[in-house]
């Protein structure tokens, strides 16, 4: 079932997401689906009940720039549209049986823990964008494989990069290091933990504190791949999730110290708190 409401009307907005006032994406109604905006960069036409999409990069745009939004926002908003529940998480597979994800918004240190993380063997489960499958109340959900490639913004990459050696690296048109490290094969797997990461100031020492039903609700309200609702129904829909995310997994707040540098003691640290977690 779509995510938008049923009485929603052709070409009405019914999506709006401008952080700190700039507009990076605008979503409509279209009389055969949906067509998602991304101004000055590519617009997506989305069809077949969610199941396609159509590209259409703006003239003069970046096509580097149009492939990193394909693989990322156009994925995830089209699984919204499914009804699925999208985490704007990255994650990796902790012993080989559990996935723990690391969750919150763009510029919080997700892609940088999740690089600490693969440096200690432990596979790549899928980079930001998670999706989330609730099955019944007494077991865990279930987290679906993505893409594997970690974004890294110049400083945390240049950091790891001196010590740790992925398999690949390449720079991309956003201006951040892509680097691959070990995959997982495992295509579904369980969501054992979500890790809400902080990088703090005055911090010799990474930690970790389970955080109440309330404060995962709201931690987790942040962590949403595709936000910016404008409809009651789809508002409802997302606090809903939000809910029943927060009711089914642990949710931690991991403290690391502030970087860089971030060095193979800190990644082993790291490692060895979110293996007890898992």
């Amino acid at each position: 079932m779509p995510a938008c409401n049923e009485g929603a009307t052709a070409h009405e907005e019914i999506l709006t997401f401008a952080p700190h006032g700039r507009t990076f994406q605008r979503l409509f109604i279209t009389g055969d689906g949906y067509r998602l905006v991304v101004p000055h960069v590519a617009s997506f036409d989305i069809t077949d009940g969610a199941g396609r999409a159509h590209v259409r990069p703006d003239p003069g745009a970046d096509l580097g720039l149009v492939d990193v939004l394909t693989r990322g926002t156009l994925a995830a908003t089209m699984l919204a549209l499914s009804g699925e529940i999208v985490l704007h998480a990255s994650s990796v597979i902790v012993d080989n049986e559990a996935v723990v994800a690391v969750a919150g918004p763009s510029g919080r240190g997700k892609s940088t823990l999740t690089a600490l993380l693969a440096t200690q063997d432990s596979p790549v489960f899928a980079e930001d964008v998670l999706r989330i499958e609730l099955t019944t109340p007494a077991d865990l959900p279930t987290a679906h494989r993505g893409s594997t490639g970690i974004r890294l913004r110049a400083a945390p990459a240049t950091s790891i990069l001196e010590w740790a050696t992925p398999s690949r690296a390449a720079r991309t048109a956003d201006g951040r290091t892509q680097v691959w490290f070990e995959r997982s094969d495992i295509a579904v797997a369980p969501l054992k933990a979500i890790i809400l990461p902080s990088i703090e100031r005055g911090t010799d020492r990474p930690s970790a504190v389970r955080l109440s039903s309330a404060e995962a609700h709201i931690g987790l309200a942040a962590c949403m791949r595709v936000t910016g609702w404008l409809t009651a129904d789809d508002r409802r829909r997302e606090f809903a999730q939000v809910a029943s995310i927060a009711g089914a997994v642990p949710v931690y707040r991991l403290v690391t110290p502030w970087g860089p540098p971030f060095l193979p003691e800190l990644a082993e640290e790291v490692h060895d708190i979110v293996r007890a977690l898992a």
